[in-house]
């Protein structure tokens, strides 16, 4: 029963001046958390019986921070193209068929180092198969220790301390389904400032984080891969996926490592750890598939409530 408009500037899918926006019905929650964000106070709210998310339109009004600029054609990658030969930050690439078999090592799980071949490590990552496609390659900084694992055919090394690093996202319209899609049924879990990935039953889970997790006591170890028991929303702010006044944010559990690098990032600083049973990383939130194939319904959904 809140207003769809002023909600949406609340959510900063639209500004004061108005916009098309996709609304969508899911089922209520038990509470509702009341933020102040783009001029707008929402309310704390108990139970209640129906509820709905925003879901981007064809044209969101503000790109996010890590979209690749769409004017720049995508970099033609051979299966040895690493992220030390992109010269942007960010970057779309064309990954070639056949990099299971062909090109350079690779080095890590889930981030890699900078010398790794990005191609083959979107098969890895699972994010591509061997008939290649679009990647988005992320740089960010070096880590104190990688470490090497097999999956999708392709098996990685570890390593030690490396200057900088790389990690992978889905591009806008990925070639083939990625097998972690998150059913879309079933409504954000209410995380609080102390939830951990152990507190969650689904291996891929939306949680909704709430405000104000940067001061509380929680302790968060590692960086981009974190230990099962740090706090998922302090995590996030760590990663930079969220601010201080929290949101969406999808936690998927992963085994653990066989060793974690604590950093400082965005407020929060992180511990080192050494080896641990399990571990999750953070995704972002993608449209789940359908039998239409509209531009619209290929685009990557992006919840910008945070």
């Amino acid at each position: 029963d809140s207003s769809i408009c002023k909600a949406a500037i609340h959510a900063r899918i639209l500004g004061n001046t108005g916009g098309l926006v996709t609304v969508e019905k899911s089922p209520g929650q038990q509470s509702y958390t009341g933020s102040t964000r783009n001029g707008v106070t929402t309310n704390n709210y108990g139970a209640w019986s129906g509820s709905f998310v925003f879901r981007a339109s064809s044209k969101p009004p503000t790109p996010k921070p890590t979209i690749v600029p769409t004017q720049k054609p995508p970099v033609q990658a051979t299966c040895s193209t690493t992220a030390r030969d992109l010269q942007d930050s960010i970057a779309l690439v064309q990954c070639p068929s056949d990099c299971t078999v062909n090109g350079r090592s690779v080095w890590g799980t889930d981030v890699y180092t900078d010398d790794s071949s990005f191609c083959k490590a979107a098969i890895h990552a699972g994010i591509l198969g061997n008939n290649g496609g679009l990647v988005t390659v992320e740089k960010t900084p070096g880590l104190s220790s990688y470490t090497g694992s097999t999956r999708n055919g392709v098996i990685t090394n570890y390593y030690g301390s490396w200057t900088g690093s790389f990690v992978l996202h889905c591009s806008s319209k990925p070639p083939t389904p990625k097998p972690t899609k998150i059913p879309t049924q079933k409504p954000p879990v209410q995380g609080t400032c102390a939830t951990t990935a152990r507190d969650l039953k689904e291996s891929i889970t939306i949680v909704q984080c709430p405000s104000d997790c940067l001061v509380t006591e929680q302790n968060v170890w590692g960086t981009y891969i974190y230990t099962d028991d740090s706090s998922i929303c302090k995590s996030a702010i760590h990663a930079g996926i969220l601010e201080n006044d929290g949101g969406l944010v999808t936690v998927k559990k992963i085994p653990g490592q066989s060793s974690y690098s604590g950093s400082s990032r965005n407020g929060i600083t992180s511990n080192n750890y050494e080896s641990f049973s399990e571990s999750f990383i953070f995704h972002n939130l993608e449209e789940p598939e359908t039998t239409e194939s509209t531009d619209e319904q290929a685009q990557l959904i992006q919840l910008v409530l945070g």
